[in-house]
């Protein structure tokens, strides 16, 4: 037993007695399998593999001849001065990388006997001119000719039973793909590749222009079939297409004008991305998915128009259609996923379906231009960043059925001026209205409990707001910069303020604070406010404040009872506007000796009544759209704003 084991380790001993690898005439060779004399060549760091080259087929080495049969994998990877190389007829394996980025690899001759050609073989070889298929070739992997970008034409043998994903791609002179006729598996149309039953097409040529109707047999379009054509194109579906497959038209910037036909159902993600010359389209009412970045950085579409049955737009669909002016939402609509408008910076006007009740994340953040938007009566959430930097969005009317604002979601909305705050939210999140420079009229409901990090940072025309009866906690820097805000009450909950929540308040001369005591205050609230501030204190608890190191340091005053609003409610009751809801009249009660003016706008934030109000006046109505409509009365500065209900 013990000699048997010896002679084995003796034989294989004696087989690596010599390196797998060896150099001959500067070339760098490895053995393919030890027990037979199959070589393929390799890369060495040491050898510039420069020049016109030439492979030998066989090669002498250790009293020994072996056979060349392979490039093996990145064998001249990144031999920039390698010119042309000629490969002997018995090479049947170009492996994985093997001349890639060989940018100034003009000419490659090679045999008739190569089956296959390795993932990324021939990628960026920038002057390669052009590559005749050997006839026995049956696979080209994956990439294998990506970024060639001279290569004008491709001729597939008969043999090729497999091609990989975007072989061709980034072939920017590539006008023609051939095909074989007697090949089973491929096919092409005027230059087109396709499967063998043209049912699905696999790509078409960057170079190729004009007018292209894909045949009426094919149904699905493959990842990448489209991308990069540069040049002039319109395309026009056969009837049996169902399917564009994600990226199909990926910055296909040639890409002018498409008609889709009446089966087409799934349109993938980021088909149409930066197709940034598509004009115009239609959708047929059969697409019931367009996923998520489809039509991203189409700027040059200017209208769409959903489809009947479409029931969900998916993440970043048109963000970033800069051109887009006019997007009519189909009633089957179900929600608006995050980004599906990002940075539509051409939009003024859209009006959500009933059927939809969220607006999700930057939805419509960065619109710059949309001035007002149609909201159902069923919305229930607006997520963060929702509307973010819309900075000509005047108004919004929200519906009572709102349960959730996220942060910044009205963050730099610069034009709106009137806010009320929904009645069932009882947090003020995250700078949601942080840089609002023109809200100077701000309704909170009593049952708010938080004011958020940032909330109204540089809101710098908000002169007053009465803080909620239940309020908590004030975040910190809140009221950053609000330079208008001259007088605050804080009421007899609040106990926690914020770090420099009322930094740079430059106008604040008096608080009138009723917690029982004081509250806990962070670092420089009051930073860089007038040095005169009054803090107003109920005599009552003037002892709490007085024992407070945070409070004693200002200037407390007491008194008897806890200071009024900076806009007085009792003031504000005496107006009245009835009935409500109401048809045809509503009348309006001034009891004041100052003249009221009454405004009433609707839900896109256009201005439909105007009148000067003295005592008791009537204003008919029966003109106006059945829903709800927004009033502000303003008298001596202060202004009063709620909701009016038009009846049928």
């Amino acid at each position: 037993m013990y000699k048997i084991i010896f002679f084995v380790s003796s034989v294989l001993i004696s087989t690596f007695g010599f390196s797998q690898q060896f150099v001959v005439d500067s070339i760098r060779y490895r053995l393919i399998n030890p027990f037979g004399f199959n070589i393929e060549v390799i890369q060495d760091y040491d050898i510039v593999y420069k020049g016109d080259m030439e492979i030998p087929e066989y090669v002498n080495y250790a009293d020994n001849v072996y056979k060349v049969i392979s490039i093996g994998e990145q064998a001249f990877t990144w031999s920039d001065s390698l010119y042309s190389i000629s490969l002997p007829e018995s090479i049947k394996f170009i492996n994985e990388g093997a001349f890639a980025c060989c940018r100034r690899l003009s000419t490659i001759n090679m045999g008739d006997s190569v089956e296959i050609i390795g993932q990324s073989a021939f990628c960026y070889c920038d002057s390669l001119n052009y590559f005749d298929c050997p006839s026995a070739l049956k696979s080209i992997g994956s990439h294998a000719f990506y970024g060639s970008k001279k290569i004008s034409y491709f001729n597939i043998g008969k043999y090729v039973d497999y091609i990989g994903y975007d072989a061709f791609g980034g072939c920017n002179l590539l006008t023609s793909i051939i095909v074989d006729t007697e090949n089973e598996y491929y096919s092409s149309v005027d230059g087109v590749l396709f499967t063998k039953d043209h049912t699905t097409l696999l790509k078409f040529p960057q170079a190729k222009s004009g007018n292209f109707v894909i045949p009426e047999a094919t149904d699905t379009l493959i990842k990448l079939s489209f991308s990069n054509c540069m040049n002039p194109l319109t395309v026009t579906f056969g009837n049996s297409v169902k399917y564009i497959d994600e990226m199909a038209f990926y910055e296909c910037q040639g890409l002018t004008n498409i008609t889709f036909n009446e089966s087409l159902q799934t349109i993938g993600r980021m088909a149409f991305y930066n197709c940034y010359n598509l004009q115009a389209f239609q959708f047929p009412n059969s697409v019931d998915s367009i996923y998520s970045q489809a039509f991203e950085k189409c700027s040059s579409l200017t209208e769409v128009t959903l489809p009947v049955n479409l029931q969900s737009l998916y993440p970043g669909v048109f963000s970033r259609c800069t051109g887009l002016t006019s997007v009519t939402l189909n009633e089957s609509l179900k929600s608006l996923d995050g980004y599906c408008f990002y940075y539509c910076s051409g939009l003024h006007y859209i009006q959500i379906p009933d059927s939809v009740s969220e607006i999700q994340e930057s939805t419509f953040e960065n619109c710059l231009f949309l001035d007002s938007i149609g909201l159902n009566n069923h919305i229930t959430k607006i997520g963060n960043k929702a509307f973010k930097n819309c900075q000509s969005l005047k108004f919004i009317d929200l519906p009572e059925t709102i349960n959730y604002i996220g942060k910044e979601a009205f963050y730099y909305c610069m034009q709106i001026s009137d806010f009320i705050w929904p009645s069932n939210i009882t947090e003020i999140p995250e700078a949601v209205f942080y840089n609002c420079i023109n809200l100077d009229n701000v309704v909170l409901n009593d049952n708010v409990t938080i004011i958020g990090i940032d909330a109204f940072r540089k809101c710098t025309k908000l002169n007053a707001i009465k803080l909620p009866n239940y309020l908590i906690t004030i975040g910190a820097t809140a009221f950053w910069y609000c330079t208008e805000l001259d007088t605050i009450i804080l009421p007899e909950h609040v106990n926690n303020i914020g770090t420099r929540a009322f930094y740079k308040c430059t106008q604040l001369r008096k608080i009138s604070c009723c917690p029982i005591n004081p509250p806990n205050l962070g670092e420089e609230v009051f930073l860089d406010v007038p040095a005169d501030l009054e803090v107003d204190i109920l005599i009552d608890n003037m002892a709490n404040y007085q024992a407070s190191v945070q409070w004693n340091a200002f200037r407390l005053l007491g008194v008897e009872d806890c200071g009024v609003s900076a806009i007085s409610d009792d003031e504000l009751a005496e107006y009245a506007i009835f009935p409500n809801p109401s048809f045809g009249l509503v009348y309006i009660d001034n009891p004041t000796e100052s003249d009221l003016l009454f405004e009433l706008y609707n839900t896109n934030g256009q201005i439909e009544i105007s009148e000067n109000i003295q005592h008791r006046d009537q204003i008919t109505i029966s003109d106006l759209k059945p829903g709800i409509h927004f009033y502000i009365m303003t008298s001596n500065s202060e202004r009063r704003t709620g909701k009016l209900i038009v009846s049928e």
